[in-house]
């Protein structure tokens, strides 16, 4: 994965600026470009076996072994109401923390390829307020240029209710 940063000139304005931006880890879906917050993002694997998971819901693939612990897996492609995935060897599994605080929950998510990492200002998103069809509120919370394509800005944070946590979780433990 590459990095993107800023000009390379050092000057007093430049530092403050620089720690304004907000590092994120760009992907694909459908082809489409998305992002999510670095900080939010434990660890990037490939694609592993997923074991079935009973009476869990349809955007949940299954779970997959992480030191000795089973995590929930996600298809992010079946949340944002894209088509199913064809399996190949770019897909990835990002490892996320959902939620904050004591309410964190480590879930995996399908994604068809990552692409790189990313330093943002925040001026640079574009804040979006509208959900597409098939897709959570708040789940794209902005978009942005990134080598001049428009890269959809996902909020982990609403990946799943609070309820889903739980209900999946209990499911894959």
């Amino acid at each position: 994965m590459g990095i993107v940063s800023g000009d390379s000139k050092r000057s007093e304005g430049s530092d403050s600026a620089r720690a304004a931006k907000v590092r994120y880890l760009t992907y694909n879906l459908n082809r489409l470009p998305f992002a999510c917050a670095l900080d939010r993002i434990q660890e990037v694997m490939g694609l592993q076996p997923i074991l079935a998971l009973p009476d869990a819901p349809s955007f949940v693939s299954g779970a997959i072994r992480v030191h000795k612990k089973l995590i929930p897996v996600i298809d992010l492609r079946c949340m944002l109401g894209l088509p199913a995935r064809v399996s190949n060897r770019r897909n990835c599994i990002l490892l996320l923390r959902v939620g904050e605080g004591l309410q964190v929950t480590q879930v995996g998510a399908i994604v068809d390829s990552v692409s790189e990492v990313v330093d943002v200002h925040p001026y640079e998103v574009r804040e979006t307020s509208q959900a597409a069809a098939g897709e959570r509120t708040g789940l794209i919370t902005g978009t942005m240029r990134i080598r001049g394509r428009l890269t959809r800005l996902l909020n982990v944070d609403v990946l799943l209710t609070s309820e889903e946590r739980t209900t999946i979780t209990s499911i894959a433990a």
